[in-house]
């Protein structure tokens, strides 16, 4: 005999909806293995992953079960809409070379003795390139948001970054003590030194230190939800304590607490100063989001101690490094050294400033500094700079101030409406701190560096923003209730003449 179906259940997920949630994980776990994914050959399939990830989720919406809906999304996507057709627009030969088209295509027209098709981009092939990156990286948060609609779904993706992240930090643990020696299908060219700053599958130590970071907030604001809920669902300071050690010793919380230290002690190990501040600055905003929420003042008390504890254990664990032991020791034996360092940092300001100010509205073409620099490279500078180290900047060099300041908007409204999301019930305000926390920590990074234009940590940046949006359809449902609440009443209104 059938089965009756219940009149009121949920219609079943599409199984295209579980493709794409798969080709999600893959995408997040396997970004930043090699290289953490800055090289064509591993960000390019991963880029043919999201794609084909989104498709799968284009068909599940098809279906009852997944209707596509705009939500409150249409802001972002307008404004990042006209960043990519900028982009676009900066690849596109301009007739004649008039326009926004760079002068530089005019002069090597002159010096060939033949007519160059004038572009806005002094590299369209790059910024083509960049702009595929940039569509990942929005693809992968789409992925997020529509395959994170449950706070079970968000809990999984945030446990796949914290446990790829965890993976990786152990990788780098053991090629630590092996004095940089242990390969895995690469290997890394640097000068010996730097194999006492822990990078694990990043080339760079600063970009795991963010990367790690990442994983670090996040798994501190999985850890610290239940024993919130224990703290505060008792009365008295001896109740709240024999209810937050059984909460603590859950298998899963051990889990966790394994997966803290080792995250935490592979960051330190970086000894990436400005990494190790903007990690610091995103476990205060974690730690801070739990003791401003707190209802008690014990409540507030416990956490306040746990984010100064975490925070004198990795600062600890810091200063007990053999490389910054060196590092001040060089600083002491010569003190102009510090003093050359700013001024280097100082000097490649002052030409990307320089390249702004060449061309302040249509820019250079996204993705371009590597041959920007050169026109305005200073006199006696030596070395040859890649990136800005300062992503807003470089983002305003390549795009221009209108587009660099829509991108921005674009970033600032979605994380508006990720934190609107992560608020709409008690169980999602961990990822309200969490969005909070790893988009302070990537913003404050990358004043100072370049880490947020590496693929690995890009995405799973907007995977992390992603699953914290996973109370979105709820913003979208609500605001459907207060309208249709609202034509009722509207319809209820007596008219001239009638009764009221």
């Amino acid at each position: 005999m059938d089965p009756v179906p219940r009149p009121n259940a949920a219609p079943a997920e599409p199984f295209t909806a579980s493709i794409a949630r798969f080709g999600l994980y893959l995408v997040v776990a396997v970004a930043p293995l090699f290289f953490g994914g800055n090289r064509d050959w591993i960000w390019t399939p991963l880029a043919v992953l999201t794609a084909l990830s989104l498709a799968a989720l284009a068909v599940a919406q098809l279906s009852r079960a997944w209707p596509a809906r705009p939500g409150p999304w249409p802001v972002p996507v307008a404004l990042m809409a006209v960043v990519c057709l900028w982009c676009l627009v900066q690849t596109i030969p301009w007739p004649g070379g008039g326009g926004l088209a760079n002068p530089l295509y005019e002069a090597a027209g002159r010096g060939l003795g033949t007519g160059v098709a004038a572009r806005v981009s002094i590299d369209a092939e790059l910024t083509f390139v960049a702009l595929l990156r940039l569509l990942t990286y929005v693809g992968v948060f789409w992925l997020a948001v529509w395959c994170c609609r449950s706070e079970r779904d968000a809990r999984r993706l945030v446990t796949v970054v914290v446990a790829a992240a965890t993976i990786y930090s152990l990788y780098g643990l053991l090629n630590h003590l092996h004095n940089g020696t242990l390969y895995v299908l690469w290997e890394r060219f640097r000068d010996p030194r730097d194999y006492l700053r822990l990078s694990a599958t990043f080339p760079n130590a600063n970009h795991f230190a963010t990367y790690g970071g990442l994983a670090l907030v996040a798994a501190l604001a999985l850890f610290a939800e239940p024993l919130r809920r224990a703290v505060a669902s008792r009365e008295g300071g001896l109740e709240k304590i024999r209810a937050a050690i059984p909460a603590a010793m859950e298998a899963r919380q051990l889990v966790l607490a394994t997966a803290i230290v080792v995250l935490g002690t592979a960051v330190a190990l970086t000894n990436s100063r400005a990494g190790l501040a903007a990690v610091l600055a995103g476990l205060f905003c974690v730690f801070a989001g739990y003791v401003f929420a707190g209802a008690r003042p014990l409540v507030r008390g416990f956490f306040a101690l746990a984010g100064l504890a975490a925070a004198v254990w990795l600062v600890a664990t810091v200063s007990q490094t053999t490389f910054l032991q060196d590092r001040v020791a060089d600083v002491a034996n010569n003190p102009d050294l510090l003093r050359h360092q700013l001024d280097a940092r100082t000097r490649l300001y002052q030409a990307a400033l320089e390249a702004l100010a060449t061309r302040p509205l249509a820019g250079w073409g996204l993705g371009t500094f590597v041959w920007v620099f050169p026109l305005v490279q200073p006199e006696g500078y030596g070395l040859m700079q890649d990136h800005a180290h300062n992503t807003p900047l470089e983002a305003a060099i390549d795009l221009g101030l209108p587009a660099a300041a829509a991108l921005l908007l674009a970033i600032l409204a979605t994380l508006v409406v990720v934190v609107q999301a992560a608020g709409t019930t008690p169980d999602r305000r961990k990822f309200r701190w969490l969005a909070l926390a790893a988009s302070v920590l990537v913003g404050l990074h990358s004043l100072f560096d370049f880490s947020l234009q590496i693929p690995g940590i890009a995405i799973t940046w907007a995977a992390l923003l992603g699953a914290c949006a996973s109370g979105w359809h709820r913003i979208d449902r609500d605001a459907h209730e207060r309208e249709s609440a609202v034509g009722r009443r509207r319809l209820r209104r007596p008219t001239s003449g009638e009764p009221a």
